[in-house]
């Protein structure tokens, strides 16, 4: 996923890599761990294959964010107010945009008329 504002921030640049880009784990990692932790894996029959589960449907995913509004976002995301993924991004005021990775590396490589055709809903 990718955040609407660096989408809009693609518009318009030029040059290869004009926008810096953060990866944002969607889950917080602090979040993961404490989850891992906290876990009774004496009840799970394959551990590895839970971590790998669990890490393959969520712990290992990130957003793409602009690096001012993943500071912004960071409060939202601490482990003693981590509600879900979408509350902090929604606390935070971002919306995110589904994005292959083909498409980022397009964009990425001065295809800013891509960024657009995202932010209309043209391209997934």
């Amino acid at each position: 996923m990718i955040w609407v504002d660096a989408l809009t921030a693609y518009v318009g640049k030029s040059g290869p890599r004009a926008i810096k880009l953060t990866k944002n784990h969607h889950y917080p990692r602090k979040v993961a761990a404490a989850e891992l932790f906290s876990s009774n894996w004496a009840t799970v029959n394959d551990p590895a294959e839970e971590v790998l589960r669990r890490f393959s449907g969520c712990y290992g995913q990130f957003n793409l964010v602009l690096p001012e509004e993943n500071k912004r976002l960071v409060k939202y995301q601490k482990t003693q107010n981590f509600i879900s993924p979408a509350d902090s991004y929604a606390k935070a005021g971002i919306e995110l945009k589904p994005l292959s990775q083909q498409m980022l590396k397009a964009m990425q490589a001065c295809k800013a008329e891509l960024a657009s055709s995202v932010l209309s809903g043209n391209i997934d």
